[in-house]
């Protein structure tokens, strides 16, 4: 029997430093307040060296930005996000409770040219449940981001990097079969671009739509697993199952509307795509500046 290794993910959706949770874009206020409710929606196809299965999460980002000067901005969020994942023609239930921690900071090293980086901390609980037996795993992550970006006008291209380090403790299942704890690391490079444009209507409301497209590449991963990236939610790990493709295209579009330049409403699509597997990610956000 194949077993789950369950990660919580390490810095959200693959495009930019840990985004949406990070927002620095969209005005200078000394300090901004967001709120994020999060959905998901992923599916991988059955191949003959891949089980397939699909997955929904739920769940919300409660954060700040703080503005230190001109050229340093700080911010911190916390996620909460609960998945339930179903193995295409197994007759089991997977369910996973994520709650993860984010710091980051993004500075001004020359004009329009920034670095943001990103630390993360992440604990999940997953409950699975196979015909009579039931297994209660506890999974620690560990996450590091750092990416430049450089202003065009209105395109911004950006390169970056991302580590992970997950830690999957030892349990016993229900009938008594002891699995040893379990280490996985992963490092991703990202490359594409940000294009963003701001108008003013008649009647006084700002809009700012933003498209994204990005292509990654898996540099390091385990050869011997199948990694599921589900935005704010958990990586999975099968063993014994050959993993994704290492590339994988990522494209994203958002609007954010702000009438009275205190509150600012969003929504945002990102969807990504590897061979055989895919994913598609919804969010609103209400953020509050003052």
């Amino acid at each position: 029997m194949k077993s789950y290794l369950i990660y919580s993910l390490a810095l959200l959706p693959l495009i930019a430093t840990a985004e949406p949770s990070i927002r620095f874009e969209n005005g200078t206020e000394n300090e901004k307040l967001f709120f994020e409710p999060i959905y998901n929606r992923t599916k991988q196809k059955s191949t003959s060296i891949r089980e397939g299965f699909k997955s929904e999460t739920e769940g919300f980002i409660l954060g700040f930005n703080h503005l230190v000067d001109p050229k340093i901005e700080f911010g911190a969020s916390y996620a909460y996000v609960h998945t339930d994942t179903h193995r295409v023609g197994v007759k089991d239930t997977n369910s996973i409770d994520t709650q993860r921690g984010l710091a980051y900071i993004k500075w001004e090293i020359q004009p329009e040219l920034k670095v943001k980086t990103a630390l993360q901390y992440g604990y999940s609980s997953y409950d699975e449940r196979i015909l009579l037996q039931k297994s209660d795993i506890d999974v620690f992550s560990y996450g590091a981001d750092i990416s430049i970006e450089k202003k065009l006008r209105l395109l911004t291209p950006e390169i970056g990097l991302k580590y992970r380090l997950y830690s999957q403790q030892s349990y016993t299942t229900s009938t008594n079969t002891f699995i040893k704890s379990k280490k996985a690391e992963f490092t991703t490079f990202r490359i594409g671009g940000t294009l963003q444009k701001e108008t003013m209507t008649e009647s006084g409301l700002r809009l700012i739509p933003q498209t994204k497209l990005f292509i990654t590449y898996d540099l390091s991963a385990d050869e011997d697993g199948v990694s599921m990236n589900l935005p704010h939610s958990i990586d999975i790990l099968v063993n014994n199952n050959k993993r994704l493709d290492r590339q994988a295209t990522v494209f994203s579009f958002g609007l954010t509307a702000d009438s009275d330049g205190l509150w600012e409403y969003g929504l945002k699509y990102e969807g990504q795509w590897r061979k055989d597997y895919y994913s598609h990610y919804y969010t609103l956000s209400a953020t509050l500046n003052f």
